[in-house]
C-alpha cells in the first residue's frame, strides 16, 4: 500500500513493501492536485519494488534524482545520505517526522553539496541561526547520523564524522523566579475582570496544578474527576504539542490532586457539558470558542494581564509552575509526593529547587530540634521524679 502527505513544504510518499517500510520525500508542494499525482507515481514505484528493481532506484526515481542505471555522482551528496538516513532508520514515525521536520529545517540548503564538503565552519554557522542548546543539540544529532551512514558506505570519501566530540557552551541557569501570592492573585482578578474568563478558567489551573501548558490545553472532562469532594482529580494522559494531541512530555501519565480552588472552577466552567476539551479559546473570526490547540491566544492574554495588573513578567515557559512547587515547598509539602504531583523527576526537583528544598529541610530540622529538646525534659523531670520518690 502506497501513501502521500503533506510534509511542510513538501511530500512524503510511504510504502508497505515484503513488511518493510519504505519512506522518501519529494520537493512539491503539497497541494491537491500535485498529492494526486504523486499518489499515481507512489503506485507505480510499489509495481517497481514487486518486479524487483531495487529501493535505492525506485527512490531516486521517485525524486527525479537519477537516470535508467546504477547510482552516480548524486550519491555522494548530504541529500543523498540524508535521504538514505531516513529510508534505514529504524524509529517511530512520529520519531522519523521529527528527524525530518529538523533536517529540512537546518540543513536541506546543503542537499547538493559532496558529504566530504561539509566541514566544522559550516556546521557552526548553520547552528548560530538556532535559539536554545536543546535546538542545536537536536539538529546536530541528526546531521550526525547522516555522517554515520555515509561512513558506513565503502565509496564514500568520508572517513569521519565531523559531529563526533562537539561541545556546546554552558547555558545559564534556568532561572526559577516564582510570583508571589499577592501577584498571582492580582493577575487571576485582571484575567476575570477583562471579560477573558476562559483565560482566567485556564490560569487557575495551572497556578493551583503545576501542570505543563500542552497537559492543560489536552486535558478532557473524562480525565476530570469531581465526584469526590473531599479528593478531586484530574488525570493528566494526553498533551497537545504543536497542535497534535499525542503522549505527555515524560510519556508517564499521572493523576493530580485539585485544590478546592480548582474544583470550584471546574464545577463552574461552562464548558463542562458542551466540550470535549476543559480549556477553550474564541476563534480569531468568529469568536465561536474552539479547543486551545496552541498557546498564541492565552499568551496574549497572559501579556496583557501583566501590562493591565502592572507586574513584572516572568521568564518562560513556566512561571506558573515555579510558582506552584516553589510555594509547595515552602508550605513543607513532601518533595517526593510533589514530583508524582507535577510529573518532575527526582534530580530535576532538587535541581531547580533546592533553594527551597534546602528551607523545607531546615524547618524540618528546627521542628525536630524542638521534638528532641521537649523529649529530654520530660526525660529528665521523669528522672527528678522517680529520684524523689526514691
Amino acid at each position: 500500500m502506497a501513501h502521500v502527505s503533506a510534509n511542510s513544504k513538501q511530500i512524503r510518499i510511504q510504502i508497505r513493501f515484503n513488511g518493510e517500510r519504505k519512506i522518501t520525500t519529494v520537493d512539491l508542494e503539497p497541494t491537491k492536485a500535485n498529492l494526486k499525482a504523486q499518489k499515481i507515481r507512489a503506485d507505480d514505484a510499489q509495481e517497481q519494488l514487486k518486479q524487483g528493481r531495487p529501493w535505492e532506484l525506485v527512490r531516486a526515481w521517485l525524486r527525479d534524482e537519477q537516470p535508467e542505471g546504477e547510482p552516480s555522482a548524486f550519491a555522494q551528496t548530504v541529500g543523498y545520505y540524508a535521504q538514505l538516513m531516513f529510508d534505514t532508520a529504524e524509529v517511530a514515525d512520529t520519531t522519523l517526522q521529527e528527524y525530518e521536520n529538523t533536517y529540512h529545517r537546518v540543513w536541506s540548503r546543503f542537499d547538493s553539496w559532496p558529504i566530504d564538503s561539509l566541514d566544522f565552519l559550516e556546521i557552526t554557522r548553520a547552528l548560530a541561526n538556532l535559539n536554545s542548546k536543546k535546538t542545536k543539540k537536536n539538529a546536530l544529532s541528526v546531521l550526525s547520523k547522516v555522517f554515520f551512514i555515509a561512513i558506513k558506505d565503502k565509496n564514500c570519501p568520508l572517513k569521519h564524522n565531523p559531529c563526533s566530540n562537539w561541545t556546546f557552551k554552558k547555558e545559564q541557569k534556568t532561572v526559577i523566579d516564582p510570583y508571589s501570592q499577592e501577584e498571582k492573585q492580582k493577575l487571576l482578578s485582571t484575567l476575570a475582570s477583562f471579560n477573558s474568563r476562559e483565560a482566567y478558567y485556564f490560569y487557575v489551573a495551572a497556578f493551583g496544578t503545576g501542570a505543563r501548558p500542552g497537559e492543560l490545553y489536552g486535558l478532557r472532562w473524562d480525565c476530570v474527576d469531581l465526584t469526590n469532594e473531599v479528593a478531586p482529580m484530574m488525570h493528566i494522559r494526553r498533551a497537545i504539542s504543536r497542535g497534535k494531541l499525542g503522549p505527555v512530555k515524560t510519556r508517564q501519565e499521572r493523576t493530580v490532586s485539585l485544590t478546592q480552588d480548582v474544583a470550584a472552577m471546574l464545577r463552574d466552567n461552562p464548558s463542562r457539558f458542551k466540550s470535549e476539551f476543559v480549556f477553550l479559546r474564541p476563534h480569531k473570526t468568529t469568536g465561536d470558542l474552539i479547543p486551545m490547540v496552541d498557546g498564541e491566544w492565552i499568551q496574549e492574554q497572559w501579556h496583557l494581564a501583566h501590562d493591565l495588573a502592572d507586574i513584572r513578567l516572568r521568564p518562560p515557559p513556566y512561571p506558573y509552575r515555579h510558582t506552584y512547587i516553589s510555594n509547595a515547598l515552602q508550605h513543607g509539602v513532601n518533595e517526593f509526593w510533589l514530583c508524582k504531583q507535577t510529573g518532575h523527576d527526582l534530580a530535576t526537583m532538587r535541581k531547580h529547587y533546592a533553594k527551597w528544598i534546602k528551607e523545607n529541610i531546615d524547618a524540618e530540622r528546627r521542628n525536630l530540634a524542638i521534638l528532641e529538646s521537649e523529649t529530654e525534659k520530660r526525660h529528665t523531670n521523669g528522672t527528678q521524679s522517680d529520684d524523689q520518690k526514691t
